[in-house]
């Protein structure tokens, strides 16, 4: 938000974390940002969990306590809690949310037939198949699919 710009860019998932690996996180030369916020940014955007900031140490960082001049209040983040979220909320706040859906991928839609083989035993996949709906069956030996959309 900061730069207006997405730390990593790739079209799945995986090579948004491949990026994230590969090059690390890197700020553009505009707009300037102060030290402090690089250094939360790049916290936050830690692609270790373990070493990854926490709520807490975010609500204390110097630069959103103003270097200790505004403390945050005391964060709940340390007190255990349990959020029951129906999957009718999950899905409102998904379809609702801009910035889920430009980070969601744009993936191109495929229809098969019943009795249809995506892949064959041996062959090298170039492409990686979601079923949204339907059914497929996979074995050992690579069965046909059933149906899917």
């Amino acid at each position: 938000m900061a730069t207006a710009q997405l730390p990593f860019i790739g079209k799945t998932v995986f090579q948004i974390i491949a990026m994230a690996k590969r090059q690390g996180l890197r700020f553009p030369p505009l707009p300037v940002l102060s030290n402090n916020l690089m250094d939360l940014i790049g916290r936050i955007l830690d692609i270790n969990p373990d070493s990854r900031v926490t709520i807490s140490e975010i609500m204390s960082h110097a630069w959103i306590s103003s270097d200790g001049a505004r403390p945050m209040p005391a964060s709940l983040a340390d007190t255990p809690m349990h959020i029951l979220v129906t999957d009718a909320e999950v899905a409102a706040a998904v379809r609702a949310d801009p910035l889920a859906a430009m980070l969601r991928p744009n993936f191109k839609s495929k229809t098969f037939v019943p009795g249809e083989y995506i892949m064959r035993k041996g062959e090298v996949g170039e492409v990686m198949h979601f079923i949204n709906s339907g059914e497929c069956e996979a074995g050992p030996y690579m069965s046909p699919l059933v149906t899917s959309t």
